[in-house]
């Protein structure tokens, strides 16, 4: 008999800790970029550390990268950098990361009096079905997502 963990594949892996003690300045323009109505051109900006902007609890923080298309329909695609902190507590709604029978997952959260179910944002992957909760645990929230978009028209 196949149980359900046989069929389970990890959609992500742990690329590292962040070294929050390392800035990332960037000049940020104070206009917003327009994606409608084009705007004036503004010589008005400041630098921004993209720890501080990123990381609410940078000792918490982890760097993931996600792998496989069962989160595209989240914003996720295969080969995404996923920030997760496991300061946040999860709650039903939420991106997280988490550990199911040693497999990472990225998914949605869903948790009702049915139990725990894990949500793929995908047509072609199945929700996961917590029905062994002795071997589930969350890793952290997922709370920015860094995607690669150079060619992804080509």
């Amino acid at each position: 008999m196949k149980l359900m963990h046989d069929v389970i594949e990890s959609n992500a892996k742990l690329v590292g800790v962040l070294d929050a003690k390392t800035h990332a300045n960037l000049p940020q323009f104070l206009s917003k970029l327009s994606a409608g109505i084009p705007c004036p051109i503004t010589d008005d900006i400041e630098m921004v550390d993209l720890n501080t902007l990123c990381l609410q609890h940078p000792s918490e923080t982890f760097l993931y990268q996600a792998g496989g298309m069962s989160m595209v329909k989240a914003g996720i695609d295969d080969g995404d950098f996923l920030l997760v902190d496991r300061h946040i507590e999860p709650k039903s709604g939420q991106l997280v990361a988490v550990d199911y029978f040693n497999e990472t997952l990225i998914k949605e959260l869903c948790v009702s009096g049915d139990g725990i179910r894990l949500i793929a944002h995908s047509d072609t992957h199945r929700d996961v079905i917590v029905d062994h909760p002795e071997y589930f645990m969350v890793i952290g929230v997922v709370t920015w997502v860094f995607a690669d978009k150079r060619g992804w028209r080509s």
